[in-house]
């Protein structure tokens, strides 16, 4: 083993993502082998699907494979694309490998046959390396493309790449009839991304994409378009740059980005966007550890000035090249829109007679703007429109108030008899507010007043469609009640003595709550109540759900909602509207039971001694004999509100199916390889079985069919 030389039969080795086999093989040092016989696949099959296969072959161990003549061979069977020799680079990593980039065919109906994204790779040095490849058809059209991508180790990475595409589509005798096109199109992009490791403070990326507006549509086959096999998903451009430096514990993010539709012309461009976040600290905490309440008072605070341009370029170049005096600032003045926007919270909790929680919050939005509509009311038309855009600084603010306040109750039932040793039942009552004042009255004049020749009081927004809005009208505020619940119970261990117990829960939620609101115009105050509910039985192998609304309101005898409480109506405390209920299970095999392949040698003669697996012959696929089944049941029904019949005080209330049905579903998996799944369901409001499907699925290792 000293010279490291040997001659060996039958050769299997990876070579980066490239499986390579051998019949034979003569190694004349640590790296270099010679080959015959040689299959190159990316197949990890011991018999491979596909390989490119060929008679001679150098291997430079981490570095490149040469060939001679290989042909592509597939389940074994050659087929005539083949190639007069090969040189594949193994490690592209490596800067000092060059080598050819394989080619791949390709028929096109409207450009015809065409030998596509071939080319040739060249290290540059250490950190940078360049691809050129190209396509070629006969009909004339040919592409090329070249692609340098660096990387600096714990500093940056990134790719810029040049796309040209030179296309002719059909036949020069067809132009007359349209059957005859002739395009040429480009495309630019850089992409560039900053180590995490560069910098402590500072980051910056870019992913700029640049194309004259047809490349995507002139570079897509007429045919997939035709057959629905293009992807559409890159019509849509996208360019962003964006850099990003933390100061202190607060962020400041500077960033511009363009999207542009390649079919609609329409876009939206920012010029740019900064935002600076400072998240939540506590002004009022100092460092002696005495925990009073105010130290708990935090502070959110975010601001965000952004300048975005959006519209057609289609529209913007006819107005550029047909209306004198038009240029780049009217452009920015009627396409663009900016403003500025600051967030802030402040927040905190506190413990309230040593068993509430309570939780005040209030938040803080102003917008910076600098014009503003004006309207004027048209009889003729019998509503307002915009007549003026008038310049000048405008603050439009909000704000709201937030409180929640919860605790836990709990109640213990101890049990000495039987296997159940005790009970809990947890209680979580919370109570939550909230406010908003009303910012369309003219004190804060953010929508202008008019009334209709009918007396109706129509608003219009003074900053409608602008960059971040604006607060709606109507005060807003309400009372929020629910109450959560668990059950619990802790049971003795089957065939323990120590007394050792475990826990279960018996009812993992039934849950409550509703809302008050205190400004309804509409004399609704309360709002539906929900009831939830959720249980696993069995050891967790039956699921039970519940989901219920019921109305506090009442009914009039024609069937109308109104805003009388139920129970003042003697239609009880609440009126049931809607109930769904599901249970579900699922059943599967003991994976345990699977048996493998017995060999001959091993079952002792001619005779079966009582052994089971004697008939499993050496060969046969063992079986998994894996297999589950899904039950789910649902149920759901509501309340409708007929008329009452003629002299009753109350309406009808009927109960009835909006669906009944059990579904059944599950897989069964006999071997490796082999799998089943089907799904089937009964629907029993309507009487019919529902639709069934069963999918046979063979796993083919580079492949699976269905």
């Amino acid at each position: 083993w000293s010279t490291e030389k040997a001659k060996i039969q039958g050769v299997l080795t990876q070579e980066g993502e490239n499986f390579v086999n051998g019949d034979a093989v003569k190694k004349v040092d640590s790296n270099t082998l010679y080959m015959a016989g040689t299959g190159f696949t990316t197949c990890s099959h011991a018999e491979p699907h596909f390989q490119i296969k060929t008679g001679k072959s150098k291997i430079v161990l981490g570095e490149r494979i040469i060939t001679g003549p290989a042909h592509f061979e597939f389940f074994g069977i050659p087929t005539p694309l083949v190639i007069p020799y090969g040189y594949f680079p193994t490690n592209l990593e490596k800067p000092d490998i060059t080598g050819l980039l394989m080619p791949s065919f390709q028929n096109s109906p409207s450009q015809g046959l065409g030998i596509v994204n071939g080319g040739w790779y060249f290290p540059i040095n250490d950190f940078m390396n360049l691809e050129l490849r190209g396509d070629l058809y006969l009909r004339g059209s040919w592409a090329v493309q070249a692609t340098t991508k660096y990387r600096k180790r714990y500093k940056y990475n990134g790719s810029f790449a040049y796309n040209y595409r030179y296309q002719k589509r059909g036949l020069k005798l067809y132009e007359p009839f349209g059957g005859y096109s002739l395009t040429k199109n480009f495309s630019i992009r850089w992409s560039h991304s900053q180590d995490q490791k560069a910098h402590p403070t500072r980051k910056f990326n870019a992913n700029v994409n640049l194309q004259n507006p047809n490349f995507f549509k002139n570079s897509a086959n007429p045919e997939d378009l035709l057959n629905g096999t293009m992807s559409t998903t890159n019509n849509t451009m996208n360019s962003s740059i964006t850099y990003n430096q933390k100061l202190g514990r607060a962020n400041l993010t500077v960033s511009g980005n363009h999207t542009q539709n390649n079919g609609t012309q329409n876009f939206t461009t920012n010029l740019p966007k900064a935002s600076f976040n400072v998240p939540r600290f506590f002004p009022f905490k100092s460092n002696d550890g005495r925990g009073q309440w105010y130290e708990k008072v935090g502070v959110n605070y975010s601001s965000v000035a952004e300048g975005r341009l959006k519209g057609n370029l289609n529209t913007i170049g006819t107005l550029l090249d047909s209306v004198p005096g038009y240029d780049f600032s009217d452009v920015l003045k009627e396409y663009g829109q900016y403003g500025i926007k600051h967030s802030g919270s402040v927040s905190t909790n506190a413990k309230l007679l040593k068993y509430f929680t309570f939780n005040p919050s209030a938040n803080f939005t102003e917008r910076w703007y600098f014009q503003q509509y004006d309207y004027a009311f048209d009889s003729t038309l019998n509503k307002a429109t915009v007549v003026d855009t008038l310049s000048g600084f405008s603050a439009v603010r909000d704000f709201g108030l937030n409180a929640s306040m919860n605790t836990k109750v709990y109640g213990t039932f101890l049990l000495s008899k039987g296997p159940i040793k005790a009970v809990r039942h947890m209680m979580t009552p919370r109570v939550s507010f909230n406010y908003r004042p009303d910012f369309g009255t003219a004190y804060w004049d953010y929508y202008q007043n008019f009334t209709d020749t009918l007396d109706n009081s129509l608003y219009y927004n003074r900053y409608s469609g602008f960059l971040y809005g604006s607060p709606g009208r109507g005060s807003n505020g309400s009372i929020t009640f629910a109450l959560d619940n668990t059950v619990e119970a802790k049971m003795a261990v089957r065939g323990d003595t120590t007394g050792q117990v475990r826990k279960v829960k018996l009812l993992e939620r039934f849950n409550f709550n509703t809302n008050y609101r205190l400004a309804a115009e509409d004399g609704y105050h309360w709002n539906i109540v929900r009831l939830t509910a959720a249980s696993s039985l069995f050891n967790k192998r039956l699921r039970l759900t519940y989901q219920g609304q019921f109305d506090p309101y009442g009914y009039t005898p024609e069937g109308d909602r109104t805003p009388v409480l139920a129970l003042n109506l003697g239609q009880n405390l609440l009126v049931h509207r809607t109930s769904q209920f599901s249970a579900s299970t699922k059943l599967s095999s003991n994976k345990k039971n699977s048996r493998n392949a017995v060999a001959y040698d091993q079952r002792g003669g001619a005779f079966t001694n009582g052994d089971i697996d004697f008939y499993n012959y050496q060969d046969l696929v063992p079986l998994r004999n894996d297999w589950d089944i899904r039950f789910n049941y649902d149920l759901r029904f509501l309340t409708d509100v007929e008329p009452g019949l003629e002299g009753e005080a109350s309406p009808m209330f009927i109960n009835e199916f909006s669906s009944h049905s059990l579904s059944i579903s599950g897989s069964y998996r006999p071997t490796d390889n082999w799998s089943l799944n089907y799904r089937t369901g009964i629907d029993i409001a309507q009487k019919s079985v529902g639709f069934t499907t069963i999918n046979a699925v063979r796993d083919l290792h580079c492949w699976e069919m269905k």
